[in-house]
């Protein structure tokens, strides 16, 4: 059992952001399941996956990026977190974040709002925010 590892590609409609081994990889599910963890020899699984940050190990590295929605799909010791959107810390325009936390966090001030549409608006700044902070 160590040693062993897991193919694991975290793509985008735009890229592949990982393309690699991990010795296991943790995401957040968009239910109320919360966060989970995949390691080597999982059985088989698909899930819905919500925003949040996805971390990858790999031995003792570790890497953390976002992950803005999507899915991920598992099967001997193979998986795919096919993601809305997903980036690395260093890529994070923290300034951009910034702004559109503000511009969120006013939106959920107004009257007549998408509630959820700003709410979401501001838990991926959030997020971004949060990792950006991270690697500092």
């Amino acid at each position: 059992m160590a040693g062993e590892k897991i193919s694991l590609k975290v793509i985008t409609p735009t890229r592949v952001l990982y393309d690699g081994e991990s010795t296991g990889f943790i995401v957040r599910t968009s239910g109320e399941v919360g966060q989970f963890m995949i390691l080597p020899n999982h059985a088989p699984i698909t899930a819905d996956i919500g925003l949040g940050t996805v971390l990858i190990r790999n031995g003792e590295e570790t890497r953390t990026a976002t992950v803005m929605g999507g899915y991920t799909v598992v099967a001997r010791n193979k998986a795919v977190i096919m993601a809305q959107a997903a980036e690395w810390p260093e890529e994070i325009d923290r300034d951009r974040a910034a702004q559109a936390k503000a511009r969120a966090e006013e939106r959920l001030r107004e009257e007549n709002v998408d509630y959820r549409r700003a709410e979401n608006a501001l838990k991926r700044a959030l997020i971004r925010l949060n990792l950006s902070d991270s690697v500092k």
